[in-house]
């Protein structure tokens, strides 16, 4: 075989991340094979043990941050680590926000360059919304509330959610004095979920995080029951 027609290209889930968050992509190479004559010697599939070259610069001035070696497996695909591909090497986003490119390439059977680059944004890991709400908006005294609480990131129409967040609360009677208090660090996904114990007192009350940026209410009612006679 005299000359290869060659591919490689990557996807990634997002195109927004916050600064040190883990990127997962996945990509393939693919090659075929002609003879000087044009005639097919192989045609086009996954290429096996080829080494992929990874890399992040700044979109602005070209400046490289970060540099990576994969290899492709059996059927021409390199990853990076995720839930499903633990073993593979981890790519954190870079430390810094802006826009970066980030380029998969590879020297391919006629020794030339071969690339595919993906535009990403890395934003500062800030907090534009809280919220914060009960599972109902009635309890029973002594009843287990459910709290959940969301930390997200907004830009233009992209909502980002948050992890490793420690937000602070509280339940507060009808005139904001202070019944519980309470506090919770986000998950993966910008999220945390617990119970809190609704009090012994009828009335209305306020859940809130952060100091009311974010709040909901809910009341606590008598216990009803309906009786049936024969």
């Amino acid at each position: 075989a005299n000359y290869y027609i060659s591919d490689i290209f990557f996807v990634v889930p997002n195109t927004v991340y916050t600064t040190g968050e883990q990127i997962e992509f996945k990509g393939y190479v693919y090659e075929a094979n002609y003879s000087d004559n044009g005639t097919l010697v192989s045609a086009s599939v996954g290429r096996n043990g080829y080494p992929v070259n990874l890399t992040m610069r700044h979109k602005s001035n070209g400046t490289y941050v970060s540099n990576y070696t994969f290899t492709t497996d059996t059927i021409g695909a390199f990853y990076s680590n995720s839930t499903y591909h633990y073993n593979y090497t981890k790519v954190p986003a870079p430390s810094s926000s802006g826009d970066y490119i980030m380029r998969a390439q590879y020297i391919d059977g006629n020794n030339s360059i071969k690339y595919s680059e993906v535009e990403i944004r890395i934003i500062n890991q800030t907090i534009d919304s809280i919220k914060i709400s009960p599972d109902k908006s009635t309890y029973n005294p002594s009843e287990t509330i459910k709290v959940n609480v969301v930390a997200m990131s907004i830009l233009g129409d992209k909502t980002k959610y948050i992890n490793n967040v420690t937000i602070n609360g509280s339940l507060r009677n009808n005139t904001k004095g202070v019944v519980q208090s309470f506090n919770c660090t986000t998950g993966s996904d910008g999220k945390c979920l617990f119970g809190i114990t609704a009090p012994s007192s009828y009335g209305s009350y306020f859940l809130e995080a952060d100091n009311f940026k974010s709040y909901s209410f809910l009341s606590v009612i008598p216990f009803t029951a309906n009786v049936y006679m024969k």
